[in-house]
Parts: structure tokens; sequence; C-alpha cells
């Protein structure tokens, strides 16, 4: 069962116009967007030796709902786009702090998962 999060036209950023709307300053290009967002993760995952390893797929729609500057009008267009990884979960020492969880390598690479754990 895939986590959705997102809105529609709805105004959610209370401005007057639908959607969220994005100030986009560029030297050519400049406005602003009102977009709808909508994303999708699935994850799947499984236990092994007091470690959870996965892989998480994300899908992201971006809605073009309405533009302000002709330039914007003419060029931007709806959105798909998608990411995937892995992870892993697994204890830490109980005197762990993140100061000292930081001083180690960063970003802790997961291990991709085998095969029977593909999403």
């Amino acid at each position: 069962m895939p986590w959705l999060a997102g809105w529609d036209a709805e105004d959610v950023d209370g401005d007057g116009h639908p959607g969220v709307t994005v100030a986009v300053q560029a030297p050519f290009c400049s406005g602003r967007l009102y977009l709808a967002s909508r994303s999708e993760s699935r994850a799947r995952a499984r236990w092994t030796d007091g470690t959870i390893v996965g892989r998480l797929k994300v899908r992201v729609q971006q809605r073009i709902l309405g533009a302000e500057g002709l330039c914007l009008k003419m060029l931007s267009s709806d959105s798909v786009s998608s990411a995937e990884g892995t992870f892993a979960w697994r204890k830490v020492a109980p005197d762990s702090s993140c100061e000292r969880l930081l001083e180690g390598p960063w970003p802790v690479r997961a291990k991709a998962p085998s095969r029977g754990s593909d999403g």
C-alpha cells in the first residue's frame, strides 16, 4: 500500500490562487506558477539479523494550474519524476548521540537488498 501526500487545486498557502504559489526569478523568464503536487512512496523491507533492509520508490507528479508571466505560461508544463534507493535501519549503542554518529563516515550507505525484497 503506498503512502500518498500532496494537494490539488486547494489554495494551500492561502494567497487566493489555486495550489501552491512558486515565485520564479530568472534572467529571462520570471513570474509565478500555481502548482498541484502529488507524491506516492512505496517501501519494501525485511528484517535480517537485527537490521531492517529495504528499497524505497517515490513518484512525484506536479501539475501546472496556472501561471503569471508570458514566458512561464508558454514554457511551463506538467512533470512526473521518479527516484528509488535502498535503506537500512539498525540499532545503535544506547549512549550514541547525533554528534557522535556524525563523526563517522556519512552518509552511511545501505547495502542493496537481495532480490526477494525488491518492490
